[in-house]
């Protein structure tokens, strides 16, 4: 986005991540799948779409990468990197 350029995102005040949003999106950021995310947690591969749905709300984001590049760039979750493979 160029500079000067305010997203949706940027405009409207967002509602803090619950914890769980944010594990989610950290370990997408990291670039794990969502039923890898699901076994970690002890929970189903849908809960775990539904944490991500509600942290796309949040953020006013339409997909999971925009998602997580919002939250990257609002602080909602730390940087990443990933381990090497």
């Amino acid at each position: 986005m160029s500079p000067g350029r305010e997203s949706a995102a940027d405009r409207h005040p967002r509602r803090r991540l619950s914890p769980r949003e944010r594990y989610v999106l950290e370990h997408l950021a990291l670039g794990e799948e969502i039923p890898e995310i699901a076994q970690r947690l002890g929970v189903t591969v849908e809960t775990v779409r539904t944490y991500a749905k509600a942290a796309m709300r949040k953020l006013d984001a339409r997909t999971r990468p925009q998602a997580v590049a919002i939250a990257l760039r609002t602080g909602e979750i730390p940087p990443v990197t990933p381990p090497v493979r």
